[in-house]
């Protein structure tokens, strides 16, 4: 087995393990690379783990009372049927994609959504100029860490750039009144305090991501 064949096997494996711990990675790593007796030393094994989260994952965290507080208030699809979905509809342009809009109004509070809030400042979410934020990091129960591939998540900059593509390619009469809504989001997503690093997860079941649980540090600071 060719080094390039190891690599693509142990690709599989993370793929399958999204949410797995780094040990159990490596030796899934590890063990891909023994297959046919192919031989994938222990560095190598670490780089491709190593290498694979790096370009492919977030770690970012998340203020909650309970364990099981990560999951879209809103029924959703899986996390990839979301992603395809949403690429589908930006790359046509021509219609009136809904996901980034739907996104925007849930950085607006409006959590009745297939969304769920992640931060990857711990710190910057509790300093944050927004008080909602900052009574997060003072009142949560615990706080999770998650481990989340890339094309699952969203940032606000993205949103405001996927609203301006489909803005950009709608054909036909405008309607001013959307329009309005549209101009409205963006101006919210361009005032997002940037030191909350606020990311949206999209779709179901969170929970196969989490790689680390705490209770709240911050819990009743002021």
């Amino acid at each position: 087995m060719t080094t390039r064949e190891r690599m693509a096997r142990a690709a599989g494996v993370l793929s399958a393990h999204f949410g797995a711990s780094t040990s159990q990675m490596k030796k899934d790593v590890a063990n891909v690379g023994r297959v046919n007796n192919g031989g994938i030393d222990r560095q190598l094994a670490r780089s491709i783990v190593a290498d694979t989260i790096h370009n492919n994952y977030q770690t970012l965290h998340r203020f909650q009372d309970q364990a099981s507080h990560n999951t879209p208030k809103l029924n959703a699809p899986t996390g990839i049927e979301m992603a395809e979905q949403w690429s589908k509809g930006v790359a046509q342009q021509r219609i009136q994609h809904s996901l980034p809009r739907a996104g925007s109004d849930h950085t607006q509070g409006q959590n009745q959504s297939q969304f769920v809030s992640l931060t990857g400042d711990l710190h910057g979410l509790h300093t944050s100029t927004d008080p909602w934020a900052r009574s997060i990091t003072r009142n949560a129960n615990e706080l999770h860490a998650y481990t989340i591939p890339n094309r699952l998540l969203r940032s606000p900059q993205r949103l405001a750039g996927d609203i301006k593509m489909s803005i950009r390619g709608k054909s036909g009469p405008l309607d001013m009144n959307a329009l309005q809504k549209d101009h409205d989001r963006l101006n919210w997503l361009g005032g997002v305090p940037t030191q909350e690093k606020e990311v949206l997860y999209m779709g179901s079941n969170m929970g196969k991501y989490r790689t680390d649980f705490q209770h709240n540090p911050f819990k009743g600071t002021k």
